[in-house]
């Protein structure tokens, strides 16, 4: 797809890429093991939920910037 749109003079190609289905119980799982002790990677991974719920209910990527501190916003 992304080389069809490139060819078709496309320039800007956003791409999103999620780790895991958030939806999926047994990825749930997964990362509520390996974030177990990680305060931060588990407030990541809640963050990053967000924009994966979003998606998943208006079928539309949301707007994301990056502030600061790093944290995703939308």
């Amino acid at each position: 797809m992304a080389v069809n749109a490139k060819n078709s003079g496309q320039d800007f190609i956003p791409v999103h890429v999620y780790p895991v289905k958030f939806g999926n119980p047994r990825s749930m799982d997964y990362l509520g093991t390996v974030s177990l002790n990680d305060n931060d990677a588990q407030k990541f991974w809640v963050n990053l939920k967000g924009a994966y719920d979003y998606f998943e209910k208006h079928h539309k990527l949301p707007v994301v910037m990056v502030n600061q501190q790093g944290k995703y916003i939308m």
